[in-house]
Formats: structure tokens, C-alpha cells, sequence
């Protein structure tokens, strides 16, 4: 990572207490009904300049998402020139 940081954000975490699907709009999304509370934990981001996009995964649940990262790999990143690195906390 560089020293650096363009940004950086506390992205809180949520728990969904309801999730129902309702309908479906004529654009194909549905239409939902939900309800959450957010939670005083959660990842913080950060955005710092790199030569290409990456994303870099740090803490406990960082070896499983960049397994399911790479198992998706064929999506185009998107135009963008930096790095961002969610790294999980807890507790804000």
C-alpha cells in the first residue's frame, strides 16, 4: 500500500432483520421490502493511488473473499486508477 491516502471511510455494517421480495418491476430489478438496523462495527475503506485497480483484502475474512475473488475474476475492473483496501473493524 502506499503512504498516501486518497480517502478514507468507516463503511458500518448492517443486519438485516427482514428481507422480502414483494414484486418485480418491468425492468427486471424487484421490488423489496426490508428492514435493518446498522451496527457499531463494521470495515473501513481506503483509497490510495496505484498504477493500475486493485482491491487488497486485509483482516480475519481476507483468505476467503480473495478466493471468491479470483474464482469471478473475469469481470472488467472499472475505470478507475487507485487502489481501495477495506480492511474489517470492530467498533467505530
Amino acid at each position: 500500500m502506499s503512504n498516501i491516502v486518497l480517502d478514507r471511510e468507516f463503511a458500518p455494517a448492517k443486519i438485516n432483520l427482514f428481507l422480502h421480495i414483494v414484486g418485480r418491476r418491468a425492468d427486471g430489478y424487484h421490488l423489496l421490502e426490508t428492514l435493518f438496523a446498522f451496527v457499531d462495527f463494521g470495515d473501513e475503506l481506503i483509497a490510495e493511488p496505484a498504477d493500475s485497480f486493485r482491491v487488497t483484502v486485509e483482516g480475519p475474512q481476507a483468505f476467503s473473499l480473495k478466493r471468491k475473488a479470483t474464482a469471478s475474476s473475469n469481470v472488467p475492473p472499472p475505470p478507475f486508477s487507485g487502489a481501495i483496501c477495506p480492511s474489517s473493524t470492530y467498533g467505530s
